[in-house]
């Protein structure tokens, strides 16, 4: 009978032990799981931000927003002209039509300020795209640029056939460029914040054609480097006094 209430005792006072080891073994479970979770999600974000990241962009160099293919068009002059003849310079691109008597003559004229802000014999380029070639004839572009005072060899007008013009402005550029008897569509740039260009495309009613106020910085190597609204000062004095320069740098 004493050895019963010895047994006893002993158990009673194994378990307060049992439940203090079970408790230790909880806790080192649970510190080890939180341990192990920071570096999951930690490698998890590195991941999404190295997806991110464009390839070959080191810090401080303007982003790669995306790549031109080669494509050729016609310039005023009547002579074929584009990619070949645009490689190892830096260029600013936009699209415009020269029946439109709303917001094509103010980017114009503000493309015009950009090419008086560039220094005699200047590397860069500028290059106005129509989206109306049926009527913007290497001829009528030739009388526009004169508006405008364009120099021949720093200021580019290209017309050519229609459907190669609007992919160029909507695959290569991610720009939305369409005649209005079609409904408009979004088109989104990919990689930087103002992704959607509806809202400062040609909308008004007496307007035939869709397209953006936006121009593009685009490198020696045909990769769009930055969009600039071209209604906002700012931006274009951030193209021209900071990310343009940057390019010019670029060996």
């Amino acid at each position: 009978m004493m050895e019963k209430k010895v047994e006893k005792k002993e158990t009673a006072l194994f378990l307060p032990q049992l439940v203090a080891l079970g408790l230790i073994a909880s806790v080192l479970a649970a510190a080890s799981q939180a341990v192990n979770q920071p570096a999951q999600l930690s490698a998890h974000v590195n991941q999404e931000i190295h997806v991110s990241v464009n390839p070959g962009v080191s810090a401080g160099e303007l982003p790669v927003y995306g790549q031109l293919s080669d494509f050729s068009f016609t310039e005023r002059n009547g002579k074929s002209f584009g990619a070949n003849e645009l490689k190892q310079h830096p260029w600013i691109a936009d699209f415009i039509y020269t029946s439109c008597t709303t917001e094509c003559p103010l980017m114009s004229a503000e493309m015009a300020r950009l090419q008086k802000s560039l220094p005699e014999q200047t590397p860069v380029k500028l290059v106005s795209f129509t989206v109306d070639p049926e009527v913007d004839t290497p001829a009528r572009l030739a009388e526009y640029a004169e508006r405008f005072q364009a120099k021949s060899e720093v200021w580019k007008f290209l017309t050519g056939p229609r459907e190669k013009l609007y992919a160029l402005a909507q695959k290569g550029f991610h720009l939305p460029a369409q005649a209005m008897d079609v409904a408009p569509q979004k088109h989104h740039e990919s990689g930087h914040e103002d992704s959607t260009h509806d809202k400062t495309a040609s909308v008004p009613k007496e307007n035939p054609f869709l397209h953006s106020q936006k121009f593009v910085l685009v490198d020696q190597d045909l990769q769009i480097r930055g969009y600039y609204d071209s209604t906002r000062p700012e931006e274009l004095e951030r193209l021209l006094k900071t990310d343009l320069p940057r390019l010019l740098k670029k060996p």
